[in-house]
């Protein structure tokens, strides 16, 4: 979906890619933001190149807001290389940006370059942000990663995808150990989660009938 206005600042989707481009040197962070969001949805080739050039510049708010738009463009593809550097970023918001970007975009990132940005700012990521987790491969190795994630954070929406996502890609064949992770879960959920997979795969849900939550207690005992 456009956006109208950034920052109270109206998008100039009406103005030529000339016009932008002036915008993008004057100076003004906010001219610069609403041109590059105004450029990224032109097709053109000039649009690309002039977004292209400040993949590099010095000023890390200009190359964020690149990040954000530039992907949109049909010849981004070839910055690949650029969207990993910001995935693997110690910064988190070019890290949790260039997670949405992959993901939302369907670029093809390696499962170590997606764990590895992952575990290094799991405390302060957004859940939506994990998201692109769904898109690697099923494996042990990932499993086990995947589990590691889920105890390490302490955040309910955090714990609810990651849930989402290791019972959508590893049952039947790890129903049993998901089951015994999830119901003992201080989050309601995800304890949810383990009375669907207790129901699915016949495991034993007597205790959750009794549990403290009533949505969970409810889910069980239907």
């Amino acid at each position: 979906m456009k956006k109208e206005i950034i920052n109270g600042v109206s998008v100039p989707y009406d103005k030529s890619t000339e016009e932008l481009e002036k915008m993008l040197s004057t100076g003004s962070m906010s001219d610069f933001v609403v041109a590059c969001e105004a450029l990224s949805y032109k097709t053109d080739e000039k649009s690309f190149e002039l977004l292209k050039n400040y993949i590099t510049d010095k000023d890390k708010n200009k190359r964020l807001c690149i990040l954000k738009t530039i992907f949109r463009h049909r010849s981004s593809k070839i910055l690949k290389n650029f969207l990993e550097e910001s995935i693997l970023s110690n910064d988190i918001w070019f890290a949790e940006n260039g997670l949405k970007v992959a993901f939302e975009y369907e670029f093809d990132i390696s499962d170590n370059v997606i764990f590895t940005a992952i575990k290094k700012h799991i405390k302060n990521l957004w859940s939506t942000s994990l998201y692109i987790l769904n898109k690697t491969d099923v494996n042990e190795t990932n499993f086990l990663l995947l589990v590691e994630l889920f105890r390490q954070t302490e955040v309910s929406s955090q714990k609810e995808v990651l849930g989402k996502i290791l019972f959508e890609k590893y049952t039947p064949e790890k129903a049993r150990e998901l089951f015994d992770l999830f119901s003992n879960d201080d989050f309601s959920k995800v304890r949810l989660l383990a009375v669907r997979i207790g129901k699915k795969y016949c495991l034993d849900i007597e205790t959750l009938k009794f549990d403290a939550d009533g949505h969970v207690r409810k889910e069980a005992t239907k």
